[in-house]
């Protein structure tokens, strides 16, 4: 849980940058928006896949990143 709430925090911060700086934000990051929005999204994957979740012990945590990078994604007018 202390993974996920670090990996939300991250995406969270990128998502509140974005929103307040616009893209230039992303020009901290070498890897590019596509990648970057890759990164985050196997990072969310992965996490809902951990077996807490799997066990039919979903952890309303573990949709947050999701959440985050599928409205980052919307912000950045990326599918």
């Amino acid at each position: 849980m202390v993974s996920c709430a670090d990996k939300l925090h991250n995406a969270r911060s990128v998502l509140m940058d974005v929103r307040a700086e616009g893209e230039a934000t992303l020009s901290r990051f070498s890897s590019g928006t596509d990648v970057l929005l890759w990164y985050l999204g196997a990072i969310a994957q992965t996490l809902r896949q951990r077996p807490q979740f799997a066990q039919g012990r979903p952890w309303k945590l573990l949709d947050e990143p999701s959440r985050t990078v599928g409205e980052l994604a919307r912000v950045l007018g990326k599918p």
